[in-house]
């Protein structure tokens, strides 16, 4: 990966017929490919290979890899974009955490991070309560989602917003080339904020920390 161009290391957002959008991990990229709607079934049609010289028009460092690791369609997964979330996440004797709570877009790929959150901040709330031998009021569970709502609302806001000026487009024109504005690949090169904004992305704007200690018998 360190000898892969600068763009595919700041966030790049490549144009052509097949828009990639790609988030630097510590020892892998994670990738989004971004069509327009009801298309799926149209891009499979025209075969594996044509889908490898998509990813060569889009970004060329990376077609031999694609040829190596997408040597089957059921490598690739379809996904269909989808941001919620419900007003209530509780009823008496019930919580609803993660993606039943709240549905996050691919955008940043930290779903499976606020979930964990959610998870957390409920230990936080609930565990005093089960140690202590008293009933778990529904105003207990109303506490864990007024902790953890605001930073989930403004995620989806900054997807939201991702979606519709960026990725949205994209996909609705094959043909337009868009790119991370320069000043913010700018600043994506300097190594403090390179490292930083990736980890406001993934730990939010507050982290989330675990507050009791939890021990488990079996």
């Amino acid at each position: 990966m360190k000898d892969d161009p600068v763009e595919l290391r700041t966030g790049a957002l490549t144009g052509g017929r097949l828009p990639l959008i790609l988030l630097e991990r510590p020892d892998h990229y994670q990738i989004a490919v971004v069509i327009k709607p009801g298309s799926f079934s149209d891009l499979r049609k025209e075969g594996l290979a044509a889908f490898h010289e998509r990813i060569r028009e889009a970004a060329p460092a990376l077609y031999d890899r694609a040829v190596d690791e997408l040597d089957e369609w059921k490598r690739i997964a379809f996904l269909h974009v989808e941001g919620s979330r419900l007003t209530k996440w509780h009823v008496p004797g019930m919580l609803l955490i993660g993606d039943a709570a709240h549905v996050m877009t691919p955008v940043g790929g930290v779903g499976i991070n606020y979930a964990i959150w959610d998870a957390v901040e409920a230990a936080n709330v609930l565990a005093p309560i089960l140690k202590s031998g008293r009933t778990i009021e529904e105003t207990n569970l109303a506490e864990i989602q007024r902790r953890r709502e605001t930073p989930t609302k403004w995620m989806q806001r900054f997807q939201r917003i991702a979606g519709r000026n960026i990725v949205t487009a994209v996909a609705a024109d094959e043909s337009r080339r868009l790119r991370v504005p320069w000043i913010v690949r700018f600043f994506l090169r300097l190594p403090g904020v390179r490292t930083a904004l990736p980890r406001m992305i993934a730990l939010g704007w507050k982290p989330t920390r675990c507050e009791v200690a939890l021990y488990f018998r079996y």
